[in-house]
């Protein structure tokens, strides 16, 4: 592999021990898929390629994970059955995982920043539908 410099920041102590070897390791797989493509990345294809290589770093990093997992959703009296896009399962805990992919041009006349809020706080929403009685962490990335 090249190298590349690649980091990750985790803030939340809870989660570090799991996410920092997790998320450098989605980075060596994408790194991986690049120099067997020719002219490709997996990030092009969206939030379901990206999403898969995340569970299969999850596998790599002595974890299991299932893409699009049906998770309780809702509160109260208002639940119902939806799809979580990634449930990760570690030895001591579960995490249900929100993605969302976004295209945007760089050279767009619109506020990027105005956008990329907007677009995480519709992340944001998806997530507070899990169902959390199941004690697992929910966790979003964009």
């Amino acid at each position: 592999m090249r190298d590349v410099n690649r980091g990750c920041i985790v803030k939340d102590s809870r989660l570090r021990r799991y996410w920092k070897p997790l998320l450098m390791q989605w980075c060596q797989l994408v790194e991986q898929y690049c120099e067997l493509g020719v002219d490709d990345a997996p990030y092009w294809y969206g939030e379901t390629a990206n999403t898969g290589i995340l569970a299969s770093a999850c596998f790599k990093c002595g974890g299991a994970a299932v893409v699009e997992a049906k998770r309780p959703k809702g509160h109260g009296n208002n639940k119902w059955t939806g799809r979580g896009d990634l449930y990760i399962i570690w030895k001591k805990s579960t995490e249900s995982v929100e993605a969302k992919f976004r295209w945007h041009s760089l050279w767009s006349p619109y506020d990027i920043s105005k956008i990329a809020k907007e677009h995480l706080s519709y992340a944001l929403r998806n997530v507070e539908e899990i169902d959390i009685a199941d004690n697992s962490e929910d966790l979003l990335y964009s």
